[in-house]
């Protein structure tokens, strides 16, 4: 499990999901790893470059799988379904890049998701198309409500299982 860190709450759901996705490795399932941001060097100042991937990556099923990786805070004054994460967002959301990322490798035949743990309450997966749908049609947000529940398991949560089991008709 990672180091919780205070200024970024997805510190520790990035950590779980690592140790699930090691789990699905181990057992044959899927190989989907951590995605470094990519990096440079100018001047003596590191910074990031432009990435085309999203916060996971791998193979699954015979095909790329891709997996953007969201955390939030639960508002005491809000009930779950009253939150939802900005799309094309500077901050505190999706950017215009991992939008554009997302659906386009969605396009292309990849299974592409977004995964979003909502501190202390649940963890909902949203397919690519989602995604794309509510951008095409100006809506610039990603509603919790909107979500698949997550099936949780002794490892964690089951983003393969649950993906099996809402969009691919598998008995759960």
């Amino acid at each position: 499990m990672a180091t919780k860190n205070a200024s970024n709450p997805g510190t520790e759901f990035e950590g779980t999901l690592v140790g699930m996705f090691g789990h699905y490795h181990e057992t044959g399932q899927a190989r989907i790893e951590k995605v470094d941001p990519p990096t440079g060097v100018h001047n003596g100042q590191v910074f990031r470059k432009k990435s085309p991937w999203l916060d996971f990556a791998g193979s699954w099923r015979g095909a790329a799988i891709f997996i953007e990786a969201k955390s939030r805070t639960m508002a005491r004054t809000k009930l779950p379904n009253d939150h939802w994460i900005r799309l094309r967002a500077k901050t505190n959301g999706m950017t215009d890049r991992q939008v554009d990322n997302l659906v386009a490798w969605g396009k292309t035949g990849a299974h592409a998701f977004v995964v979003w743990e909502l501190v202390g309450h649940a963890v909902r997966l949203f397919p690519w198309e989602l995604v794309r749908d509510a951008d095409d049609v100006g809506i610039n947000r990603l509603y919790w409500g909107d979500g698949v529940d997550v099936i949780q398991t002794a490892q964690g949560p089951d983003i393969l299982r649950t993906i099996e089991v809402a969009f691919y008709g598998r008995k759960a």
